[in-house]
């Protein structure tokens, strides 16, 4: 049997990835003659107590356990890796464990032979996580993954998926957002760390080693990833008028020698404050250093 083709929407953040992908899912419920409607429920990591495999049963003792919220439809299961926090390993091998394509029970009475696994924000999964779905995809030709990400996909999965770009130049999700709230067009994280920058460059006191380390917790407390501390870096960088091309090449050469920044790959806890402060105080130093 010919494997069941696989797909990557690759694109800037907010240029409707998410919208393209829903498209061709409704565009193949079209095709099969079958209603296309996604609803939202609750997986649970711990399996159903009644001994079902079936991932659409909610498991109301199970209550206690961590959970994620996802999607489904007749075509899909979706899944935002960003939800996950660290544990995406964990929670996919819970998905690939409790459901597989081709023993879906869904599938059983239509003429479908696939039930597609989505992962939005696929960017942030683990080598760990890549390699569960590569066994995956290698293992079964009616197991098939639709993945949004902002980064090129990863060598594990590049040669199952075939990546479609999505261009776009403004973050349209929130645009949509802050036009519902009334609130102000701006990514507070653009202003969070270009302000950062200005008071890293400006001054040097005693107390910048606790700074950058309360810096960093109130980073962690709102589960901004790595790879997206890296990426803020270098838009603050470049917006800043008082940093020339010289200037630029030292800063971006620090963020360039920072482990783990390109996407794919897990940060382990016990690593997290030995390198985002090795990083940050780099950066705060050799900022102050430059300007002055």
């Amino acid at each position: 049997m010919l494997q069941t083709p696989s797909f990557a929407w690759r694109g800037p953040r907010g240029s409707g990835k998410r919208t393209q992908l829903l498209a061709f899912l409704e565009a193949q419920a079209k095709r099969y003659s079958i209603p296309f409607k996604v609803k939202e429920s609750v997986w649970y990591l711990t399996k159903p107590s009644n001994g079902s495999a079936d991932p659409d049963e909610e498991d109301e003792e199970g209550a206690t356990s961590k959970t994620i919220p996802y999607e489904e439809s007749v075509l899909h299961l979706g899944f935002d890796v960003a939800r996950m926090s660290m544990s995406d390993k964990i929670f996919l091998q819970s998905i690939l464990t409790r459901w597989t394509g081709q023993q879906d029970v869904t599938l059983a009475s239509s003429s479908l032979n696939t039930r597609y696994l989505v992962l939005y924000h696929a960017q942030y999964l683990t080598d760990e996580s890549t390699l569960q779905l590569q066994e995956a995809l290698e293992q079964s030709s009616c197991f098939a993954i639709l993945l949004t990400t902002e980064l090129p996909v990863c060598p594990r999965l590049r040669d199952a998926c075939m990546e479609i770009p999505v261009p776009g130049t403004e973050d349209r999700l929130l645009s949509k957002y802050v036009k519902r709230s009334g609130l102000s067009p701006t990514d507070v994280w653009h202003t969070f760390f270009s302000e950062t920058l200005e008071t890293w460059s400006t001054t040097w006191t005693n107390g910048r080693v606790q700074e950058v380390r309360n810096w960093i917790y109130l980073c962690l407390q709102r589960n901004l990833r790595w790879t997206d501390v890296i990426h803020y870096w270098m838009a603050a960088i470049y917006k800043a008028e008082w940093i020339g091309p010289t200037t630029r090449a030292k800063l971006m050469d620090v963020l360039w020698r920072a482990e783990s920044g390109s996407g794919w790959v897990l940060v382990t806890s016990y690593r997290i404050p030995i390198l985002w402060e090795s990083v940050h105080l780099e950066l705060a130093r050799l900022m102050y250093k430059l300007r002055q």
